[in-house]
């Protein structure tokens, strides 16, 4: 199921990122998690897990404000976490470009076009259209470690958006403050209230990370994301500070 269909729609939800977690271009931040089940009867290996466990995978896809804009449940836990995004429709709509996403534009002060992303932990692979993290080179202060660092920051709504939806009964007695909050001035991250109340879950699991080669233009996307968060007007004041 996804809800967002229109241009004017996906350029909402990337104006927020950008606004509130510094991360243009982006449309929403993906991940999915195995739901531990009792294996059905009748069945072998369908839901048996990387993990030796049995389990459905709960995909999502977050806007800027924790809300799901994408849902995907029920694939079956054998099925890899790049399988699972790969046979969903909203995957075959953007290889087919039919999801309506804004067109290419450049950064502010850059020439290169880029496209709208996703923004994704090392589970998923790198594509034109999901970021994810570098895996090497991560020396403090280095280009692609600022770019770890920013793209985390936006990466972190989906899992708050699973966290609170794990411990949803909970937060209807909690004012908002369950959500990780930052401090607009130094960055700083104060974890929500959710990590603690569901520290202790083993309902949902994370995906597996599984190294994979990505193509040669998702790579010089990403480039261009890291050089725009490197230069002075892409750079934040405090980016350095929690490398």
């Amino acid at each position: 199921m996804y809800i967002v269909q229109a241009d004017h729609e996906w350029r909402s939800i990337a104006e927020e990122y950008n606004k509130r977690w510094n991360f243009p271009h982006c449309v929403g931040a993906i991940d999915g998690k195995h739901v531990l089940i009792q294996k059905p009867e009748n069945t072998i290996s369908e839901f048996h897990n990387y993990k030796g466990t049995d389990s459905i995978v709960l995909l999502g896809i977050a806007d800027a404000n924790y809300c799901f804009t994408y849902v995907n449940v029920g694939c079956q836990g054998r099925i890899s976490d790049g399988g699972v995004f790969k046979y969903t429709s909203f995957s075959k709509k953007l290889e087919k470009n039919e999801l309506g996403l804004p067109e290419c534009e450049a950064l502010p002060g850059r020439m290169m076009k880029l496209p709208c992303v996703l923004v994704a932990d090392d589970a998923f692979a790198l594509s034109e259209n999901i970021m994810k993290p570098y895996a090497t080179d991560l020396n403090k202060g280095s280009p692609k470690r600022v770019f770890n660092y920013r793209l985390s920051r936006a990466r972190r709504i989906i899992e708050n958006t699973f966290g609170l939806l794990s411990a949803v009964f909970r937060i209807f007695r909690k004012p908002i403050e369950c959500f990780d909050n930052e401090d607009s001035n130094t960055g700083e991250i104060i974890p929500g209230s959710w990590r603690e109340i569901t520290s202790g879950d083993t309902g949902l699991r994370q995906f597996r990370s599984i190294p994979r080669k990505p193509a040669s233009n998702a790579t010089n996307i990403r480039e261009e994301f890291k050089s725009y968060f490197m230069s002075e007007i892409g750079s934040l004041p405090f980016q350095d500070k929690y490398l």
